[in-house]
Protein backbone atom coordinates (compact mmCIF):
# COMPACT_ATOMS: atom_id res chain seq x y z
CA UNK A 1 0.00 0.00 0.00
CA UNK A 2 2.54 2.50 0.57
CA UNK A 3 4.76 1.76 -2.40
CA UNK A 4 0.85 2.67 -3.77
CA UNK A 5 0.73 5.88 -2.38
CA UNK A 6 4.09 6.95 -3.13
CA UNK A 7 3.95 5.98 -7.19
CA UNK A 8 0.37 7.56 -7.35
CA UNK A 9 2.09 10.62 -5.60
CA UNK A 10 5.39 10.59 -7.49
CA UNK A 11 3.43 10.41 -10.76
CA UNK A 12 0.95 13.26 -10.22
CA UNK A 13 4.25 15.55 -9.16
CA UNK A 14 5.73 14.67 -12.59
CA UNK A 15 2.60 15.37 -14.27
CA UNK A 16 1.95 18.54 -12.30
CA UNK A 17 5.62 20.02 -12.66
CA UNK A 18 6.09 18.74 -16.33
CA UNK A 19 3.10 19.86 -18.62
CA UNK A 20 2.65 22.69 -20.39
CA UNK A 21 -0.35 24.42 -20.00
CA UNK A 22 -3.25 22.66 -21.38
CA UNK A 23 -4.01 24.84 -25.28
CA UNK A 24 -6.98 25.69 -25.75
CA UNK A 25 -8.67 23.77 -29.01
CA UNK A 26 -8.82 25.16 -32.54
CA UNK A 27 -9.69 23.97 -35.80
CA UNK A 28 -9.36 20.27 -36.41
CA UNK A 29 -7.75 19.17 -39.44
CA UNK A 30 -9.37 16.97 -42.14
CA UNK A 31 -7.58 13.72 -41.03
CA UNK A 32 -7.61 10.99 -43.31
CA UNK A 33 -8.00 8.13 -41.42
CA UNK A 34 -6.23 5.85 -43.47
CA UNK A 35 -4.20 6.09 -46.49
CA UNK A 36 -5.13 4.74 -49.79
CA UNK A 37 -2.85 4.35 -52.68
CA UNK A 38 -3.30 3.60 -56.26
CA UNK A 39 -2.14 0.35 -58.19
CA UNK A 40 0.81 2.25 -60.21
CA UNK A 41 4.40 1.19 -59.58
CA UNK A 42 6.89 3.12 -57.84
CA UNK A 43 8.67 5.71 -59.52
CA UNK A 44 12.90 5.79 -59.50
CA UNK A 45 14.79 7.79 -57.32
CA UNK A 46 15.58 10.44 -59.66
CA UNK A 47 11.67 10.66 -59.86
CA UNK A 48 11.59 11.35 -56.28
CA UNK A 49 14.08 13.81 -56.64
CA UNK A 50 12.29 15.48 -59.20
CA UNK A 51 8.65 15.39 -56.66
CA UNK A 52 11.03 17.10 -53.58
CA UNK A 53 12.19 20.03 -55.84
CA UNK A 54 9.00 20.69 -57.99
CA UNK A 55 6.20 19.24 -55.49
CA UNK A 56 6.21 18.32 -51.84
CA UNK A 57 2.81 16.56 -51.45
CA UNK A 58 3.89 13.81 -54.11
CA UNK A 59 7.09 13.40 -52.58
CA UNK A 60 4.74 12.81 -48.85
CA UNK A 61 2.78 10.40 -50.90
CA UNK A 62 5.51 8.81 -52.31
CA UNK A 63 7.48 8.57 -49.27
CA UNK A 64 4.36 7.01 -47.40
CA UNK A 65 3.55 4.84 -50.63
CA UNK A 66 6.94 3.01 -50.57
CA UNK A 67 7.24 2.65 -46.71
CA UNK A 68 3.52 0.92 -46.99
CA UNK A 69 3.72 -0.83 -50.45
CA UNK A 70 6.97 -1.83 -51.65
CA UNK A 71 10.66 -0.67 -52.78
CA UNK A 72 10.67 0.91 -56.55
CA UNK A 73 11.57 -0.71 -59.53
CA UNK A 74 10.16 -4.27 -58.78
CA UNK A 75 11.54 -4.72 -55.16
CA UNK A 76 8.28 -6.15 -53.24
CA UNK A 77 9.84 -6.19 -50.01
CA UNK A 78 7.39 -4.27 -47.44
CA UNK A 79 8.77 -2.73 -44.30
CA UNK A 80 7.61 -4.73 -40.77
CA UNK A 81 9.39 -3.00 -38.71
CA UNK A 82 13.07 -1.66 -37.59
CA UNK A 83 15.16 -0.82 -34.89
CA UNK A 84 17.06 2.98 -34.62
CA UNK A 85 18.68 5.25 -32.24
CA UNK A 86 16.33 8.00 -32.30
CA UNK A 87 17.61 11.72 -31.47
CA UNK A 88 14.94 13.53 -29.29
CA UNK A 89 14.92 17.07 -28.47
CA UNK A 90 12.04 19.29 -27.19
CA UNK A 91 10.56 22.25 -26.43
CA UNK A 92 7.65 21.90 -23.75
CA UNK A 93 6.18 24.85 -22.04
CA UNK A 94 8.78 27.12 -22.87
CA UNK A 95 11.74 24.83 -21.75
CA UNK A 96 13.67 23.55 -24.59
CA UNK A 97 15.17 20.43 -22.86
CA UNK A 98 18.66 18.53 -23.27
CA UNK A 99 18.54 15.92 -26.31
CA UNK A 100 17.25 12.66 -25.76
CA UNK A 101 19.22 9.40 -27.15
CA UNK A 102 16.35 6.44 -27.40
CA UNK A 103 16.95 3.49 -28.88
CA UNK A 104 13.90 2.44 -30.55
CA UNK A 105 12.26 -1.24 -31.42
CA UNK A 106 8.94 -0.96 -33.96
CA UNK A 107 6.84 -3.22 -35.30
CA UNK A 108 4.41 -2.39 -38.29
CA UNK A 109 1.57 -4.89 -36.97
CA UNK A 110 0.57 -5.17 -34.75
CA UNK A 111 1.83 -1.85 -34.23
CA UNK A 112 4.12 -1.72 -30.84
CA UNK A 113 6.90 0.57 -30.01
CA UNK A 114 9.47 -0.19 -27.18
CA UNK A 115 11.92 3.10 -26.81
CA UNK A 116 14.65 2.43 -24.07
CA UNK A 117 16.64 5.91 -22.78
CA UNK A 118 20.38 5.91 -23.29
CA UNK A 119 20.87 9.68 -22.58
CA UNK A 120 18.64 13.04 -21.38
CA UNK A 121 15.71 10.81 -20.14
CA UNK A 122 12.87 12.51 -17.99
CA UNK A 123 10.52 12.91 -15.64
CA UNK A 124 11.60 9.60 -14.04
CA UNK A 125 11.40 7.11 -17.08
CA UNK A 126 13.91 5.01 -18.59
CA UNK A 127 11.78 3.01 -20.83
CA UNK A 128 8.21 3.40 -22.61
CA UNK A 129 6.25 0.02 -24.29
CA UNK A 130 3.18 0.43 -26.36
CA UNK A 131 1.49 -2.37 -27.85
CA UNK A 132 -1.72 -2.13 -29.45
CA UNK A 133 -4.54 -4.32 -28.34
CA UNK A 134 -2.61 -5.09 -25.12
CA UNK A 135 -2.13 -3.95 -21.25
CA UNK A 136 -5.87 -2.59 -21.95
CA UNK A 137 -4.60 -0.04 -24.05
CA UNK A 138 -2.36 1.71 -21.92
CA UNK A 139 1.66 2.71 -22.34
CA UNK A 140 3.44 1.08 -20.09
CA UNK A 141 6.48 3.39 -18.28
CA UNK A 142 9.47 2.05 -16.49
CA UNK A 143 10.61 3.89 -13.68
CA UNK A 144 13.88 2.27 -12.14
CA UNK A 145 14.56 5.16 -9.39
CA UNK A 146 10.48 4.41 -8.33
CA UNK A 147 11.57 1.33 -6.51
CA UNK A 148 12.34 -0.34 -10.50
CA UNK A 149 8.31 -0.02 -11.09
CA UNK A 150 6.68 -0.35 -14.12
CA UNK A 151 3.60 1.41 -14.33
CA UNK A 152 0.69 1.61 -16.60
CA UNK A 153 -0.44 5.16 -18.02
CA UNK A 154 -3.13 6.33 -20.90
CA UNK A 155 -1.04 7.30 -23.88
CA UNK A 156 -2.70 10.41 -24.33
CA UNK A 157 -3.29 11.46 -20.50
CA UNK A 158 -1.74 14.48 -19.00
CA UNK A 159 1.86 12.57 -18.23
CA UNK A 160 2.82 11.53 -22.00
CA UNK A 161 1.37 15.55 -23.23
CA UNK A 162 3.65 17.10 -20.79
CA UNK A 163 6.72 14.74 -21.93
CA UNK A 164 6.35 14.75 -25.74
CA UNK A 165 5.02 16.70 -28.39
CA UNK A 166 3.48 13.82 -30.14
CA UNK A 167 1.51 10.43 -28.97
CA UNK A 168 3.42 7.10 -28.95
CA UNK A 169 0.26 5.64 -30.67
CA UNK A 170 1.65 7.50 -34.08
CA UNK A 171 5.62 6.96 -33.49
CA UNK A 172 7.75 6.15 -36.82
CA UNK A 173 8.15 6.94 -40.52
CA UNK A 174 5.31 6.56 -41.73
CA UNK A 175 3.08 8.75 -39.39
CA UNK A 176 5.48 11.64 -39.75
CA UNK A 177 5.01 11.36 -43.74
CA UNK A 178 1.23 11.31 -42.98
CA UNK A 179 0.88 13.85 -40.46
CA UNK A 180 3.12 16.24 -42.79
CA UNK A 181 0.93 15.27 -45.94
CA UNK A 182 -2.27 15.76 -43.63
CA UNK A 183 -1.12 19.59 -42.78
CA UNK A 184 0.30 20.45 -45.83
CA UNK A 185 -2.44 19.29 -47.97
CA UNK A 186 -4.62 21.26 -45.68
CA UNK A 187 -2.60 24.05 -46.03
CA UNK A 188 -2.56 23.97 -49.92
CA UNK A 189 -6.25 23.85 -49.77
CA UNK A 190 -6.44 27.25 -47.82
CA UNK A 191 -4.28 28.68 -50.68
CA UNK A 192 -1.66 29.25 -47.83
CA UNK A 193 1.28 26.52 -48.89
CA UNK A 194 4.68 28.05 -48.64
CA UNK A 195 7.70 25.54 -48.87
CA UNK A 196 11.60 25.54 -50.76
CA UNK A 197 13.68 22.95 -51.94
CA UNK A 198 16.76 23.47 -49.84
CA UNK A 199 18.82 21.10 -51.90
CA UNK A 200 20.29 17.44 -51.04
CA UNK A 201 23.27 17.52 -48.83
CA UNK A 202 24.46 14.54 -46.60
CA UNK A 203 23.20 15.15 -43.04
CA UNK A 204 25.46 14.74 -39.95
CA UNK A 205 22.55 14.20 -37.26
CA UNK A 206 21.33 11.45 -39.64
CA UNK A 207 24.53 9.14 -40.11
CA UNK A 208 25.66 11.34 -43.29
CA UNK A 209 22.97 9.98 -45.15
CA UNK A 210 22.31 12.03 -48.22
CA UNK A 211 18.54 13.65 -47.89
CA UNK A 212 16.26 16.16 -49.91
CA UNK A 213 15.83 19.13 -47.70
CA UNK A 214 12.31 20.59 -48.04
CA UNK A 215 10.71 23.66 -45.85
CA UNK A 216 7.65 24.90 -45.10
CA UNK A 217 6.51 28.23 -44.01
CA UNK A 218 3.96 28.86 -41.96
CA UNK A 219 1.72 32.05 -42.89
CA UNK A 220 0.91 32.38 -38.82
CA UNK A 221 2.19 30.22 -35.98
CA UNK A 222 0.96 26.54 -35.65
CA UNK A 223 1.13 23.78 -32.75
CA UNK A 224 0.62 20.64 -34.50
CA UNK A 225 -1.99 18.71 -32.34
CA UNK A 226 -0.66 15.73 -30.00
CA UNK A 227 -2.80 13.12 -31.82
CA UNK A 228 -4.26 12.87 -35.24
CA UNK A 229 -8.14 14.10 -35.05
CA UNK A 230 -7.43 16.67 -32.12
CA UNK A 231 -7.21 19.47 -34.33
CA UNK A 232 -4.45 22.25 -33.85
CA UNK A 233 -4.42 24.03 -30.65
CA UNK A 234 -5.26 27.82 -31.04
CA UNK A 235 -2.35 30.12 -30.14
CA UNK A 236 -2.31 32.42 -26.88
CA UNK A 237 -0.26 33.69 -24.61
CA UNK A 238 0.04 30.17 -22.40
CA UNK A 239 1.68 28.14 -25.18
CA UNK A 240 2.89 30.54 -27.74
CA UNK A 241 6.19 29.46 -27.08
CA UNK A 242 5.63 26.18 -28.08
CA UNK A 243 4.43 27.28 -31.41
CA UNK A 244 6.31 27.07 -34.64
CA UNK A 245 6.80 28.73 -37.73
CA UNK A 246 9.03 27.00 -40.02
CA UNK A 247 9.11 23.07 -40.42
CA UNK A 248 12.11 21.49 -42.60
CA UNK A 249 12.06 17.86 -42.97
CA UNK A 250 14.94 15.57 -44.04
CA UNK A 251 13.83 12.15 -46.71
CA UNK A 252 16.86 9.78 -47.75
CA UNK A 253 17.57 10.12 -51.07
CA UNK A 254 17.69 6.14 -51.68
CA UNK A 255 15.35 4.93 -48.98
CA UNK A 256 12.71 8.02 -49.00
CA UNK A 257 12.26 7.38 -45.32
CA UNK A 258 11.90 11.08 -43.43
CA UNK A 259 15.59 10.58 -41.15
CA UNK A 260 15.08 14.08 -39.34
CA UNK A 261 12.43 16.66 -38.50
CA UNK A 262 13.38 20.42 -37.22
CA UNK A 263 10.83 22.86 -36.31
CA UNK A 264 11.57 26.32 -35.21
CA UNK A 265 9.89 29.17 -33.95
CA UNK A 266 9.34 32.75 -35.88
CA UNK A 267 12.25 34.41 -33.85
CA UNK A 268 14.47 31.30 -35.48
CA UNK A 269 14.43 29.61 -31.65
CA UNK A 270 14.45 25.81 -32.12
CA UNK A 271 11.25 24.52 -31.06
CA UNK A 272 12.12 20.42 -32.01
CA UNK A 273 14.21 18.15 -33.65
CA UNK A 274 14.05 14.77 -34.81
CA UNK A 275 16.60 12.38 -36.25
CA UNK A 276 16.89 8.63 -36.96
CA UNK A 277 20.23 6.86 -37.02
CA UNK A 278 21.49 3.22 -37.10
CA UNK A 279 18.35 2.23 -39.00
CA UNK A 280 17.84 -1.06 -39.37
CA UNK A 281 14.92 -2.32 -41.45
CA UNK A 282 12.89 -5.78 -41.10
CA UNK A 283 15.29 -6.94 -38.43
CA UNK A 284 14.68 -10.06 -36.20
CA UNK A 285 12.74 -9.44 -33.39
CA UNK A 286 11.53 -11.95 -30.60
CA UNK A 287 8.13 -11.67 -29.35
CA UNK A 288 9.94 -11.30 -26.31
CA UNK A 289 10.98 -7.74 -28.01
CA UNK A 290 7.41 -6.02 -27.05
CA UNK A 291 7.13 -7.65 -23.53
CA UNK A 292 7.56 -5.85 -19.93
CA UNK A 293 10.41 -7.38 -19.27
CA UNK A 294 11.99 -5.54 -22.25
CA UNK A 295 11.28 -2.19 -20.79
CA UNK A 296 14.34 -3.36 -17.91
CA UNK A 297 17.68 -3.35 -19.78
Amino acid sequence: MLHRFLTTLAMASICFCSSPAVPVAGTILPVEPELKFDAAPLPSNEAFAEAARTDPLQMLRLAAKRYKISKPEGDKEVIAGYTASFLKQERIGDTLHPQEVIRVCYRESPYAVLMLWEQGSRNMAEGTLYASGENNGKMLVWLPKLFGRITEVDPRSRLPRGSARYTIEEFGFFYSAKRALTVWTAAEARGALQWKFLGTRNVAEADERECHVVRRTCAVDEIDPFAAGEGNPRISEANRADSFRTITLYFDTHTWLQLGAELHRSDGALVSSYFYRNVVLNPVLSPETFSRSSLRK
